[in-house]
């Protein structure tokens, strides 16, 4: 800022002799000191003031002191003094910003939205209604035995007990009612692949039996000048399901039936298989065993006849019953294979040597290839399965 115009009275002219120059000289220094207190006491104009210690010839520089500040004769921003009003839009990024400058203490309330608060000093959390929602370890998540009925779609719900099927379900919501399979379910069961006894337990009235009849052999090799490869052996018969009527505490006599064995000699049978029996001392279950293939005529065995002593009780749901099936013939050279089963796998006829055996339950053997020394293939055992 310039200094106001000294008074035209205090303005002296050019001096001519020595003695107005010293007057000059004298009057002009004092001239500076008037303009120097005329500045300072007379001169309040915007952005500056007379100084505030009182000294003459001084400026101070005005501030509002919220914003700025005047510290120590240095002017500067004043602690927290700058808010958002004085913040242009964008003014401020990560960029103008120090690294954990902004910390719990400096976010302010409003920020949190919806499903958000914010704690005592300041932290942000998520906001969980610690029923079906909950924070653990820092971590949000349903929380155990949170999500009830009125929370799932309706096609997830299950009906009540009047849903519950009168007999084999055939719904979807049907296969997962409790109530039936606690009513109508079988949880327990016992197998036999060797002979055995079976011991109602006690409140047990009714048993679901399966069972297969045993496989019979594969044929050896045909003899003579015709000669051709045995026949495969049958499968057993079987039963799947059949209700049968127990007494609780009673024991049942069990048999399973051992496969046939295959042809030993040149062109001997295969053996027949023995049946599988449930209460062989009683009214009992049988399943009729699979015969074995033929060696001299190569004809395949027939399978076993299917189950014919209708037990007593009723009958299970998914309850199913068949004979066994025939073997293959042997051809020239090449054996007949055995007949699969419902739990077993037929032996193969052998296209190199002697028959191969049956795997699983109930199968024949396959039949041995035409030559001296072939023999064929045993049939498997039977199997009985008891479900209470």
């Amino acid at each position: 800022m310039s200094a106001p115009e000294v008074p035209g009275s205090l303005i002296l002219p050019e001096p001519e002799e020595q003695k107005e120059v010293d007057l000059y000289k004298s009057l002009k220094d004092n001239s500076i000191q008037v303009n120097s207190a005329l500045i300072a006491i007379g001169d309040t104009q915007d952005k500056v003031k007379a100084s505030s210690t009182g000294t003459a010839g001084y400026l101070d520089a005005i501030v509002d002191d919220s914003t700025l500040e005047i510290a120590t004769n240095v002017l500067q921003v004043k602690g927290k003094g700058i808010d958002t009003a004085e913040i242009a839009d964008s003014a401020v990024d990560t960029l103008q910003l120090a690294a954990d400058a902004v910390d719990k203490t400096k976010i302010a309330a409003d920020i949190a939205g919806l499903g958000i608060t914010q704690a005592v000093g300041g932290e942000l959390d998520v906001n969980v209604d610690d029923s079906s929602i909950e924070i653990a370890t820092d971590t949000v998540q349903v929380k155990a035995n949170g999500v009830t009925t009125l929370m799932l779609e309706d096609d997830l719900v299950f009906g009540t007990f009047p849903l519950t099927p009168s007999s084999a379900p055939d719904a979807d919501y049907e296969v997962a009612n409790k109530k039936y399979v606690d009513d109508n379910g079988t949880s327990n069961s016992e197998t036999f692949t060797a002979d055995g006894t079976f011991t109602a337990p006690a409140g047990v009235t009714v048993v679901l039996v399966s069972m297969v009849g045993a496989g019979g052999g594969g044929g050896a090799q045909g003899f003579g000048f015709s000669a051709t490869g045995g026949g495969g052996g049958g499968s057993g018969a079987y039963v799947k399901l059949r209700a049968y009527t127990v007494t609780p505490t009673n024991s049942y006599t069990i048999q399973v039936g051992v496969g046939g064995q295959g042809g030993q000699s040149n062109g001997a049978n295969g053996s027949v298989g023995e049946a599988s029996i449930f209460d062989s001392g009683g009214v009992g279950i049988t399943c009729a065993a699979g015969l074995g293939g033929l060696g001299k005529t190569a004809t395949a065995g027939a399978g076993g006849a299917a189950e014919t002593n209708p037990p007593s009780g009723t009958t299970g749901g998914g309850m199913s019953t068949s004979a066994g099936e025939a073997g293959a013939d042997g051809g020239n050279p090449n054996g007949g294979g055995g007949a699969g089963g419902i739990w077993g796998l037929g032996g193969d006829g052998s296209t190199t040597g002697n028959g191969n055996d049956a795997t699983g339950y109930g199968a024949g053997g396959g039949g041995g290839r035409q030559g001296t020394g072939n023999i064929g293939g045993d049939g498997s055992d039977g199997l009985v399965i008891v479900m209470y």
